[in-house]
């Protein structure tokens, strides 16, 4: 008679390994994007005499915001595709911003 208690078990990982990493960024961003975008929208407005980063965060903005406005929480409900709407304009105007001080400050830079 063999118990089988005596045999040492391997124990599943309790994180299985993902072979796509950028589809869990997805799915997070397809959940909240259009809080994170419209939160970054407003850093790029607020940061747009940085240099640079205004710009970067505007792009984000407008990444994110595109990739919220196409996911089916955001074609079922309305309040979250016009905030990945707004957080899309704002990153728009960030971006805008950035480059209207960029071409402005950068030649007595």
């Amino acid at each position: 008679m063999s118990v089988v208690a005596d045999r040492p078990t391997s124990e599943p990982d309790p994180r299985p390994d993902d072979p796509r990493p950028v589809s869990r960024l997805l799915d997070w961003l397809r959940r909240s994007g259009s809080d994170t975008s419209i939160a970054l929208g407003a850093l790029s407005i607020v940061t747009f005499w940085t240099f640079g980063i205004g710009i970067v965060l505007g792009v984000a903005a407008i990444g994110v915001g595109i990739v919220a406005s196409r996911s089916e929480a955001a074609v079922d409900d309305e309040r979250s595709s016009l905030e990945a709407l707004f957080g899309i304009l704002a990153g728009t105007f960030g971006v805008i911003a950035g480059l209207v001080f960029l071409l402005i400050a950068g030649p007595h830079w």
